[in-house]
């Protein structure tokens, strides 16, 4: 597991829960998002250590994967949540088809489920992903947009 996953957020650490009022940036990245507590029953179903989930500050009602409930809690829904957890693009991951590294990002929300994009971990000054502002990969075969570039990840 990464630093990045194990250290959790300030928030969390200090023991507040539920959705703060935001958004706040990310502390790897900077992207505003939103913080909320994890409920038992999803921290249950999915075996996840932290307790506090980061979630994209703009809802998608019913296209999300997470669902803040009556109690102000986080329950993971994939498919029908109003949030998205959000994927830091600092983060560097392992491919699970060959193992090789891989920041593995979403794509601007245009109404679609599929909204991942999986791009080599290290910036490439030929590649056509830029990470915009919000955290989201977008594809700029153009060369129009400003930001660190990278390849799509193709190597299976």
């Amino acid at each position: 597991m990464s630093e990045h996953n194990q250290r959790g957020s300030a928030n969390q650490r200090r023991g507040q829960s539920h959705v703060t009022v935001g958004p706040v940036p990310h502390e790897h990245c900077g992207v505003p998002v939103l913080l909320a507590h994890l409920s038992a029953s999803s921290k249950q179903k999915t075996n996840w250590v932290r307790d506090t989930l980061t979630l994209e500050p703009d809802p998608t009602p019913g296209r999300g994967n997470v669902t803040i409930n009556a109690g102000q809690a986080a329950v993971v829904r994939p498919g029908t949540g109003d949030y998205w957890v959000h994927r830091c693009p600092n983060k560097v991951s392992r491919c699970k088809y060959c193992l090789q590294p891989v920041r593995v990002l979403y794509r601007p929300f245009d109404g679609h489920h599929d909204r991942l994009m999986v791009v080599n971990a290290d910036p490439h000054p030929r590649g056509v992903v830029v990470v915009n502002e919000d955290g989201h990969a977008v594809r700029d075969v153009d060369f129009e947009l400003p930001g660190v570039r990278y390849l799509w990840h193709t190597k299976h």
